[in-house]
């Protein structure tokens, strides 16, 4: 099963290098702002998110905090381009499944999505053996 990637980043070799790096194994959908990738959720709601901290316009924290509220349910990693611990541990608290900083080790990204996939097939399962209807992507 292919799952649908968000890449939400206004460098357009990060993008392009991530959907790259992902596209043989998953449906990647690359926006540029917060904006245009919340009007996306609109339309369909992706698995995972790999969110860029600088964004134009709308931040990425601020954009977290949006998609935590509107679909609890989708992962959000975050993307920065330096480590910032106090950036870090407000996306961790706001929801972010993980966060990762630039430049980007593409191998390493690839592990991340995918553990953010387990954690949503695992809590599927776990909802699956409990009875609950809620599902997750």
């Amino acid at each position: 099963m292919r799952h649908c990637i968000y890449v939400v980043d206004d460098d357009d070799t990060v993008t392009y290098a991530i959907s790259l790096s992902l596209r043989n194994d998953h449906r990647v959908t690359t926006f540029s702002d917060a904006e245009s990738a919340l009007e996306g959720l609109e339309i369909e709601s992706p698995d995972v998110i790999l969110l860029d901290v600088g964004l134009p316009g709308m931040n990425g924290i601020d954009a977290l905090k949006l998609i935590k509220e509107r679909y609890p349910n989708v992962l959000v990693i975050m993307i920065t381009g330096y480590e910032d611990v106090p950036t870090v541990e407000s996306a961790m608290k706001l929801g972010a499944y993980d966060c990762v900083t630039k430049p980007l080790h593409l191998d390493s990204l690839r592990l991340n999505v995918q553990n953010a996939i387990e954690s949503i097939r695992l809590k599927n399962e776990d909802q699956r053996e409990n009875g609950t209807i809620e599902w997750i992507h």
